[in-house]
């Protein structure tokens, strides 16, 4: 993956496809859940950045979860 620089924008659909890429068959879906409650599912797809920011992530292996499914409730 290249360096970041200011104003970037993260997509998660790009890091989804460079984690298919390097697991393969051993991963079907990849999906980010928010810690924080004031965010609802899918708010973190698309982060953007000011001219003035770099974004720099806060995730460690603690928060990566390996789940047999997800179920995404509607209402």
């Amino acid at each position: 993956m290249e360096n970041w620089d200011f104003g970037n924008t993260f997509y998660f659909s790009e890091l989804s496809g460079y984690l298919h890429s390097k697991l393969g068959s051993d991963l079907s879906s990849a999906v980010l859940i928010p810690k924080n409650s004031n965010f609802k599912f899918g708010d973190l797809y698309e982060i953007r950045s000011q001219p003035d920011e770099i974004l720099i992530s806060a995730a460690t292996v603690e928060d990566i979860q390996v789940m047999s499914g997800v179920y995404i409730g509607i209402g």
